[in-house]
């Protein structure tokens, strides 16, 4: 009974509800108002009665939903201990007569509707089915009352779904959503029966004067239908010769339903099976003239929309991954077993995957390439004539689809404005390009394993069209890595490199001839480029061919040619300055870098060139340091070491090592060094930490940084670099073996091991030096000096945190920057390398001098422990980790 006590309080919520909805209200008051109604629904014993009072339909809309919430967090948040049976009763109650005096007619507002299933749903998981077993039965009998009714009961059966099967409800138990779930099977029928009847009255009256409420009650029940399709039996769906689908498909050109009918047909062909048969059937239902024909218009019509709209552009995914989820379903259950036939229209199914595929969003392409691969790698599906045919298509536009751009607001390329569309910032296209690329890879290397001619012919083309380009284009002009010329050169690369990778392992006839990949390389060759970014992705297509040196080595002189004519032509465009600095030393670093790849891989090829690139390389070899970085020195060292592995002639490699370390010597053991490496502040001033700021001797200073970079990084790469010839000869054997050990093992001896012992004291040296900066009585006496710029850097605290970064050059800048000399950046990076140098070295010894190590291992342990031992507690652990993952891995 409702108490005039209780009718003052509900009337003056009333008011409240209404003040607080009152635009003319200011801000506190709104929030004192707000107080007063939550402790309404905290604290009052009247809470139940006042929810009941204010939702009845003799209130305005605004107040019946709070009402509506009173109810739903009395059931919710105070329904074990803080409510009485009699008000659980008459909640009970009102819940039915909440759905009996919904508005007729679809026109109850849609929150009311949305407020009044929440409260249900609530109800069920703390009364059904134990206290009200017949409750699902009321509802869908009072279906018959009415659309309005059918709404909320299709709303209560989505919310009911998700919370016990989807499980968004994570306060619930599993065994409350197992009785739950036994309680809903049997009512199965009946809940798709409501689907069934209520799309076929929606489809019937689609074109009636309430075509407003009907297509809201369709979407109701499309929405409803989400929460099972996934998930119950396949027998449901296809109950009465696929009449659920059918509607699915009538309604799915109707602009109103058309997202939510996809999401319906996307969970039907996206979903687990239990029984292969069963679903093959259901999937070729899909595949028939009509139900495809529609899918297909659909997908069309959705491809040709005019404007970019995200709601639509997700729709049009949706639909791109039902007809791939077709394919899928095939390729797993059916078109693996050889007695399968494929079926009639596959050859339009192939079409409208390719057409996905070559959608020029990079995003769209995506949903089609797990298909791809999966057809490709099937030895059965492969061999299909109309899947063969497909693949000179899918080939077709890997020009665009291998395209990555750098920065998506100043890109110019097809599809760019879907993924400005798509990705909010640069970082999140990285990490879906990541993935992307290497699925197209895998596309480009199976189909080259399967059609090797078609792969051939499209890299021709490329290339062809990629060289026109080049040489029609205004020379004055220089492109940078967003230019579209660029991104093409540099597409072009990937796709060569994994296509020629494999095409002369691929199976089948109609693998092209070396000489026509001769006139590729040549064709290559003959593109003169003077743009350095050009001339970066140049190079790195000229890396593709190289196995084709295997079959034929005509060309090889034309590659080294080219190489060294990118090499010196660079330092001629940077003294003229055309274009960034840092352009001409990437491509010079590219050109370095393939002379050890060569050396490396074809060593025996490259070698009756030897002579030939000793004399190309010394040149290049006595430039300053400040001219040319110390990777590109250590690239060409490392490829005539590499060379020289292959003479089998120990004093001829013993003179080379001896001779490309000549200058290492002189540096490294000058009166100079030793001076610097004399006490930690010596070192300090030497490398400018702590020295004035006088620019001669700041400049002086880099140098002296240079210098110690330059050694440390020689040595490191011959110790990498050379090794014994494998297999040795017998003739080799008498040079590189003197004698035998007491267990008649050989006892070898090292071509590089005479010129790297003398240069180990200093090593030894700096590194005591480097572990002594850590050392609290070293830091008193060099007050001066930034301990930051030992501590961690930040590209490595970023890797520590897992926050995707792009690479970082560790190595100084050149030319010398005066500037940068002092900044913690730089000083950071300086210690670092030196510190990683340093400790590869000692961890290397052993792995590449061998014996010679071996007999000299008690003076380098003593050393050693010497250098690092004594401030082993100052030295912080990530320092210390490096030290034991280096000498362990090695």
């Amino acid at each position: 009974m409702i108490t005039p006590e209780i009718q003052r309080e509900i009337h003056e919520l009333a008011l409240i509800v209404q003040e607080v909805l009152n635009p003319s209200t200011n801000q506190q008051r709104r929030n004192e108002l707000y107080i007063i109604c939550e402790n309404v629904k905290e604290k009052s014993i009247n809470c139940p009665t006042l929810g009941i009072a204010l939702s009845q339909q003799n209130h305005p809309s605004p107040i019946r939903h709070f009402g509506l919430q009173l109810l739903t967090h009395c059931v919710r948040f105070r329904w074990q201990n803080s409510i009485s049976d009699d008000d659980k009763v008459a909640i009970k109650n009102r819940s039915i007569e909440l759905i009996q005096e919904v508005q007729p007619g679809l026109q109850e507002e849609i929150y009311i509707v949305d407020s009044i299933s929440r409260l249900l749903v609530e109800f069920m998981k703390r009364e059904w089915p134990q206290r009200w077993p017949t409750l699902i039965n009321q509802l869908l009998d009072l279906c018959s009352t009415g659309p309005s009714q059918v709404e909320v009961t299709l709303l209560i059966l989505l919310r009911l779904a998700e919370d016990i099967i989807i499980g968004q409800d994570a306060s619930l138990s599993q065994q409350s959503c197992t009785v739950m779930k036994q309680a809903l099977w049997p009512n199965l029928p009946s809940v798709f029966n409501l689907f069934t009847a209520t799309l076929s009255e929606c489809v019937n009256s689609v074109n009636t004067q309430s075509a407003i409420n009907i297509n809201r009650l369709a979407n109701s029940t499309l929405m409803a239908m989400t929460g099972f399709l996934d998930w119950v039996n396949l027998s449901y769906i296809k109950g009465n010769d696929y009449q659920l689908l059918k509607l699915l498909f009538i309604l799915l050109p109707n602009q109103n339903l058309k997202i939510a009918t996809s999401e319906c047909l996307l969970q039907v062909t996206g979903r687990k099976s239990e029984s292969s048969e069963s679903y093959v059937s259901l999937v070729e239902f899909f595949l028939c003239d009509t139900c495809f024909d529609t899918l297909c218009s659909a997908t069309r019509e959705a491809a040709e929309a005019g404007e970019l709209d995200l709601e639509d552009f997700n729709y049009f995914k949706r639909l791109c991954q039902i007809i791939t989820n077709i394919g899928s379903v095939l390729i797993t259950f059916a078109w693996e077993n050889p007695q399968y036939h494929p079926p009639t229209n596959l050859n339009k199914y192939l079409n409208i995957i390719l057409a996905i595929t070559n959608h020029s969003c990079q995003t769209v392409s995506a949903i089609a390439q797990p298909l791809w691969i999966s057809f490709m790698s099937s030895d059965n599906i492969s061999k299909n004539d109309e899947l063969r045919k497909a693949i000179p298509e899918l080939l077709s536009n890997i020009h665009y689809r291998l395209i990555k751009v750098n920065d998506l607001n100043s890109a110019q390329i097809p599809g760019i404005e879907y993924l400005r569309m798509e990705f909010s910032c640069n970082r999140d296209y990285y990490s879906f390009m990541s993935q992307y690329k290497s699925m197209e890879i895998t596309i480009v290397k199976l189909a080259t394993k399967r059609l090797p001619d078609a792969a051939f012919k499209k890299g021709f083309e490329w290339l062809e069209g990629v060289v026109y380009q080049s040489n029609e284009r205004d020379k004055n002009l220089l492109c940078t890595v967003d230019s579209t010329l660029y991104v093409q050169w540099e597409a072009l690369a990937c796709y060569l490199e994994k296509m020629i990778g494999i095409l002369f392992v691929a199976e089948g006839n109609g693998k092209p001839s070396i000489s026509v990949c001769n006139q590729m390389i040549q064709l290559l060759i003959s593109c003169k480029i003077k743009d350095p970014v050009l001339l970066t992705a140049q190079l790195s297509c000229l890396s593709a061919f190289f196995p084709c040196l295997v079959f034929s080595q005509s060309t090889l002189g034309d590659m080294l040619q080219m190489i060294f004519e990118v090499a010196n032509e660079s330092f001629e465009f940077q003294e003229k300055q055309t274009a960034k600095y840092e352009n001409y030393l990437a491509v010079r670093r590219k050109a370095t870098g393939l002379l050890v790849k060569l050396s490396k891989q074809y060593p025996q090829y490259l070698l009756p060139f030897f002579e030939n690139l000793v004399t190309a390389i010394k040149p290049l070899l006595n430039r300053e340091l400040s001219i040319l970085r110390v990777s590109d020195y250590c690239n060409l060292i490392e490829s005539l070491q590499l060379l020289s592995n292959t003479f089998y002639n120990f004093d001829r490699q013993c003179n080379l090592i001896y001779d490309l370390l000549t200058t290492v010597h002189t540096v490294w053991l000058s009166a100079d060094i030793r001076s610097g490496f004399s006490t930690p502040s010596t070192f300090l001033s030497y490398v400018g930490f702590d020295s004035p700021d006088s620019a001669d001797i700041q400049t002086m200073c880099l140098r002296n940084r240079l210098k110690i970079n330059y050694c440390l990084s020689i040595i490191l790469t011959t110790l990498k670099a050379v090794e014994i010839p494998s297999p040795l000869t017998s003739e080799a054997a008498a040079q590189y073996i003197h004698g035998n050990f007491e267990d008649g093992l050989p006892r070898y001896r090292l071509p590089h091991a005479n010129s790297i012992f003398p240069l180990l004291d200093n090593i030894m040296a700096l590194t005591k030096l480097l572990n002594s900066l850590y050392d609290d009585n070293v830091q008193k006496k060099t007050q001066s000096f930034d301990l930051s710029s030992i501590d961690l850097r930040l590209s490595e605290k970023i890797q520590l945190l897992g926050i995707h970064s792009p690479p970082m050059d560790s190595e100084e800048l050149l030319p010398i920057d005066l500037k940068l000399i002092k900044s913690k950046s730089a000083a950071q990076n300086f210690f670092y390398r030196i510190y990683e140098n340093c400790y590869n070295i000692l961890g290397l010894l052993g792995k590449s001098l061998l014996d010679s190590f071996y007999e000299r291992l008690s003076v380098i342990i003593e050393d050693f422990a010497e250098a690092t031992f004594p401030y082993a507690e100052a030295i912080p652990l990530f320092r210390l980790r490096t030290i034991f993952h280096i000498l362990y891995s090695n």
